[in-house]
């Protein structure tokens, strides 16, 4: 089968749509099938695929995104003849403003000639009855995210929310939900892994862990005023956060481990390739995925649109998480996740303290995540997902 995908970003450029990208297409040539990938035209991109012999034939055309490019995409389809074209669609990877209309005409000369999915990384920004800006923006991207998947004979996502998004009669959903594998070698980490020699070599100190990637600055403070208040009665506990980080906050986590005497227990990694980034996750006892459970401006709670969540998962590392409108069925609260209803400093060190007191609890959290990884999160069945709604779809 030949598979083109339509992608803004691609590696070496970071983006999580552009990794998500990268790992099917690897995992569909694994799989036997070969595939295209069709994105911006960018220096980085140009230079890495020139450099390496690489299975996937990427073709980095498109100076800007917009009514001009359709006839650069038809014309490539046509070139190639494609199986199936996959959009790796948001709406602010295709324009500025969120609102890619040109993706429709798009969709629409591919009817009856083109098998077209659209795997929806995101849908749309969330209305907030009090702000007519925001809702005077994200109803057209309701029509554009709709028609898209109407017009396309596939529509994929990541999670329950954004299928409810997508869905114009609950009774008939034609979206179908992939979720979002390791944007890192899971099985490579897992091979390398001896937490203890590991946790000593990478920190030097033999603590209990607690972590995350990619820290912004919406759970910082929480975090951070948590991680305060446990110091002083855990003395052998360490933060590590992974990633790199706005040179901003970077200034300012470090001025709070000055101010606290908590300088030696929070590490900075700093940027990191992905296999350091696999090794600091193994070494964690806890991984902390904080979304934020509640706001007016962003959809809400842990859910499988992540990577790095795939990663802890599949590593084995405990994970606290939050409930919100993104969080779906996939997570049990105490089994292969512990869920906090709402994010605040007492609920979440309640949460830390008690899985550094509850061995059993974390052994069931590790064991119930990685089989939770093994079910949903490889690229291996994701593909096998998707070529199977391929066979039945076209």
């Amino acid at each position: 089968m030949k598979i083109l995908f339509i992608t803004n970003n691609f590696p070496p450029i970071v983006c999580g749509v552009g990794d998500h990208t990268f790992h099917l297409a690897n995992e569909f040539i694994r799989q036997g099938h070969e595939v295209s990938v069709l994105c911006r035209k960018d220096k980085r991109i140009i230079e890495a695929f020139n450099l390496k012999n690489s299975s996937i034939r990427v073709l980095p055309c498109i100076e800007k995104w917009g009514g001009a490019s359709v006839k650069i995409i038809k014309n490539i389809v046509d070139k190639l003849q494609p199986n199936w074209v996959i959009i790796q669609y948001t709406p602010y990877s295709f324009h500025h403003y969120g609102l890619p209309f040109f993706l429709l005409n798009l969709a629409y000369s591919f009817r009856n000639k083109v098998n077209l999915a659209i795997f929806f990384h995101e849908v749309r920004i969330k209305i907030f009855h009090k702000n007519m800006k925001r809702i005077l923006n994200a109803l057209p991207m309701i029509f554009i995210s709709k028609q898209l998947s109407k017009l396309a004979k596939l529509s994929l996502t990541s999670n329950e929310g954004y299928q409810r998004l997508l869905t114009t009669n609950p009774n008939n959903i034609k979206s179908h939900i992939i979720r979002i594998g390791s944007n890192i070698h899971v099985e490579d980490a897992i091979e390398k892994k001896s937490s203890k020699l590991l946790k000593k070599s990478l920190l030097e100190v033999d603590d209990f862990v607690i972590g995350t990637f990619g820290m912004g600055v919406r759970g910082l403070p929480v975090l951070l005023s948590v991680f305060k208040e446990i110091s002083k009665s855990e003395k052998s506990i360490t933060l590590v956060l992974i990633g790199n980080l706005k040179a901003d906050i970077v200034k300012q986590i470090k001025n709070f481990g000055l101010q606290n005497e908590l300088e030696e227990k929070i590490v900075l990694t700093g940027y990191l390739p992905s296999d350091k980034v696999a090794s600091y996750i193994s070494i964690l006892d806890i991984y902390l995925m904080l979304e934020p459970s509640h706001s007016n401006n962003i959809w809400t709670g842990t859910s499988t649109r992540s990577g790095t969540l795939a990663t802890a998962m599949g590593l084995g590392i405990p994970v606290i998480g939050t409930r919100g409108e993104l969080t779906d069925g996939f997570f049990v609260h105490k089994k292969n996740i512990y869920l906090l209803d709402y994010l605040n400093e007492e609920n979440l060190k309640l949460s830390i303290l008690y899985l550094l007191e509850d061995s059993t609890m974390r052994k069931i959290l590790s064991v119930e995540g990685s089989k939770s990884y093994q079910k949903e999160l490889t690229w291996e069945i994701s593909v096998k997902k998707i070529t199977e709604l391929f066979l039945i779809n076209k």
